[in-house]
């Protein structure tokens, strides 16, 4: 196989903003691979949360290069103990792992005539149901905000260390679908109580990890037995299958990003993992293109939440094959995750 990593800028439509930060603009890491004239892609975006870097994974994918020519990929059943022996390649990151991985699983795809869908779940990829995000907004935002909502019918609100409970009153007031809040780790020190009867009250059925990942202890005290109360869900404090264990009884169930673990491979383990203690399953995403969305995908087949919007974000989305109507996700039918970039975009 040969390996070709690069790096490529995206931009949102509008600037994305969450309780830590602003974006206008990402740097993924794109992999091709190459073996017998067949293509394989991958793509994982950094996450400065854990300390990633697009510079640092582009590093650690050149530095396996001489390592993937001396590989014959037969197929997807190679990829659990591949992925094994890349993690002593690159032992610290994640991104390059997840781009890596995401592209033998896309070339495995491909090599033997399936899709991702039907190597993870033996059938073929059906449509799914995603959120559509929103960042922190202000005021003379929402109706416009509002606007890029027609059709979807389920929202995710960004809310920060000080919640903006107007905002979310003038979607509850607009929005006809479900509604659900992401504090992104920002409510150390709010009242559980408090919190949790304010986004009842304003229609929110899920709720993403409200507090850090070092307050987790105090989660039980947001969990309720009885509704209104949202779902929890934890992302932050859900980083590899070794922090699964602590969830339960802390959240009712998690979201799995593949950058987070390193790729498709450990997501998958992760997944069952997680089914076998009773937690309920989210799949996200990043800021990708529709490349990253599609791996994700096929990770919620079997899913209770779904939130891949990242490419919806986007202005520029390099990757096409990928079919959305509202909140209305439909995979590809074509081999391995069913998408291809746009002209010359990936050349190798």
């Amino acid at each position: 196989m040969r390996l070709y990593p690069v790096i490529k800028s995206l931009h949102p439509r509008f600037a994305f903003r969450i309780a830590r930060g602003t974006k206008t603009q990402v740097d993924n890491v794109f992999v091709t691979l190459e073996q017998d004239g067949i293509v394989g892609y991958g793509e994982a975006a950094p996450n400065h949360y854990y300390g990633e870097r697009a510079d640092d994974a582009w590093e650690a994918l050149m530095g396996v290069v001489d390592f993937i020519k001396r590989l014959k990929l037969q197929n997807h059943l190679d990829l659990s103990n591949l992925w094994q022996e890349l993690g002593e390649h690159i032992p610290y990151s994640c991104t390059a792992r997840c781009a890596l991985d995401l592209a033998l699983w896309d070339l495995a795809g491909k090599l033997q005539g399936l899709t991702v869908s039907e190597m993870l779940w033996n059938r073929r990829p059906k449509p799914v149901v995603t959120a559509l995000t929103l960042g922190l907004s202000s005021k003379n935002e929402i109706k416009a905000k509002l606007e890029e909502l027609r059709g979807a019918s389920i929202v995710k609100i960004k809310l920060g260390a000080t919640p903006d409970w107007d905002f979310l009153e003038a979607i509850h007031s607009e929005f006809p679908g479900d509604i659900w809040v992401d504090a992104n780790a920002s409510w150390r020190g709010r009242r559980p109580s408090s919190i949790l009867s304010s986004l009842a009250l304003r229609g929110v059925s899920l709720l993403e990890q409200p507090l850090p990942p070092a307050d987790d202890t105090s989660m039980g005290k947001w969990i309720k037995p009885r509704p209104p109360s949202p779902i929890l869900i934890a992302d932050e404090s859900l980083t590899s299958l070794d922090s699964l264990a602590a969830l339960p009884g802390r959240f009712h169930g998690i979201n799995i990003k593949l950058v987070k673990c390193g790729g498709l491979t450990p997501a998958l383990e992760i997944h069952r993992a997680a089914r076998s203690l009773g937690l309920k399953i989210m799949v996200g995403c990043m800021l990708e293109s529709s490349l990253g969305i599609a791996a994700g995908a096929a990770l919620a087949q079997e899913a209770d939440f779904v939130d891949l919007d990242g490419s919806w974000l986007l202005r520029d989305d390099p990757f096409e094959g990928l079919k959305r109507d509202g909140s209305r996700l439909t995979p590809s039918p074509g081999p391995g995750f069913g998408v291809s970039p746009l002209a010359s975009y990936l050349r190798i």
